[in-house]
C-alpha cells in the first residue's frame, strides 16, 4: 500500500535476524484470522543500551532475543469482492474494517528474555458525501504493558524529510524515531474533494487535505541509556494539503502538496516544521493517496 512508502525512508535499521511462520485463514465471511510465531535477535546501534538490572551494578544489554507467539484477526462487515481464477479483489465495504492483534512475549523458551503483552489496533473507515467527497479516517492504537528494549517499542511513525514521497497513514514532519511509547493512540483524518475542481481534458486535480495527531506515553524511560528521545503527553498535531493527479501518466499520476507541524511539539522556525510531498496515485488506489 501507499503506506509502504515509508520504508523508503528509514535510514537506520538494528541488524536482525529471525524465525517466523505464520497462517491466515478466512472464517464466517467477515472475519480473517492470523496465527503467528517469531524467534528474532536484534542488535543494538548507535551505542544504545538497555538496563536489565540495577541491584548493585548496572547491567546493560546492547543485544536482545525475543521469542513471540500472536493471534489476530480483521473484521469487514458485509466486504464485497470480484472473484477470478487468479485472485479474490476487495471492493471495500461501507461498514468501519476494524484489526486487532495480541503478541504474546515469552521469557526462558527458546532463549528468549522478555515477558510482555502487546495489543495493536485498527480501525479505518471511509464514505462518499455527495458533492463533497471523499472522506477517511483511521483510528490506531498499541499498548505493551511490561519494559522492553527501545527496539521493540512504538515509534511515533514519523516519516519526515523536507522533499520526498508521500506516504499516507504516517506523520509527514514528525522526524525518524523522534519519539518513543508502550501505549499510544493516532488519528489519521483526510477529505479529497476528488474533480470538484473544473476540469479540463488532460488536467483533471484532485484537491485533498489531511490533519494527524497522535498521543502517546511510555512508563520505564528510566531502562534506556545513549538514545535520544520525547514522549507524546501532550498530543503531536500535523495538517497538510496535497493537490493530486497534476500529472497523468497513464499508469500512475504525480501530485504535489505540504504538511504543517503544530502545537505543543513544534519548532520555533517555521521552515523546520513544513515538509513538502510528492503524491503517487495508481487508478485502483493500490499505491496512491486516495
Amino acid at each position: 500500500t501507499g503506506e509502504n512508502w515509508r520504508n523508503f525512508l528509514i535510514q537506520k535499521m538494528n541488524p536482525t535476524r529471525n524465525i517466523s511462520t505464520t497462517l491466515g485463514f478466512r472464517l464466517f465471511r467477515d472475519f480473517k484470522f492470523g496465527l503467528g510465531f517469531k524467534v528474532i535477535t536484534k542488535d543494538a546501534t548507535d551505542g544504545y543500551q538497555y538496563i536489565i538490572a540495577r541491584d548493585g551494578p548496572v547491567v546493560t544489554q546492547d543485544q536482545f532475543r525475543f521469542t513471540e507467539i500472536s493471534a489476530g484477526f480483521r473484521f469487514a462487515f458485509r466486504e464485497e469482492f470480484i472473484v477470478t481464477k487468479r485472485t479474490r479483489m476487495s471492493l471495500g465495504t461501507k461498514y468501519p474494517v476494524l484489526w486487532i492483534e495480541y503478541t504474546r512475549g515469552i521469557d526462558g523458551w527458546l532463549d528468549g528474555e522478555y515477558a510482555f503483552n502487546r495489543i495493536d489496533l485498527k480501525v479505518e473507515k471511509s464514505f462518499y458525501t455527495k458533492y463533497l467527497g471523499k472522506t477517511s479516517f483511521m483510528l490506531k492504537g498499541g499498548f505493551i504493558d511490561k519494559a522492553i528494549p527501545a527496539t521493540d517499542l512504538f515509534n511515533g511513525n514519523g516519516r519526515y524529510r523536507f522533499f520526498t514521497i508521500f506516504a499516507p497513514n504516517s506523520f509527514a514532519t514528525m522526524r525518524m524515531n523522534e519519539f518513543m511509547s508502550d501505549r499510544y493512540l493516532a488519528l489519521y483524518f483526510s477529505h479529497n474533494f476528488g474533480k470538484l475542481l473544473k476540469r479540463w481534458k488532460k488536467f483533471q486535480p484532485e484537491m485533498l487535505i489531511s490533519t494527524n495527531a497522535t498521543f502517546g506515553w511510555l512508563r520505564y524511560d528510566e531502562n534506556h541509556l545513549n538514545i535520544n528521545y520525547k514522549t507524546l503527553e501532550k498530543g503531536y498535531y500535523e495538517s497538510g494539503f496535497l493537490i493530486n493527479n497534476l500529472l497523468n501518466l497513464r499508469i500512475y499520476s504525480l501530485g504535489v502538496g505540504a504538511y504543517y507541524r503544530w502545537g505543543p511539539y513544534s519548532y520555533d522556525l517555521f521552515k523546520d516544521n513544513i515538509a513538502l510531498k510528492v503524491s503517487i496515485t495508481f487508478p485502483l488506489g493500490a499505491l496512491g493517496s486516495n
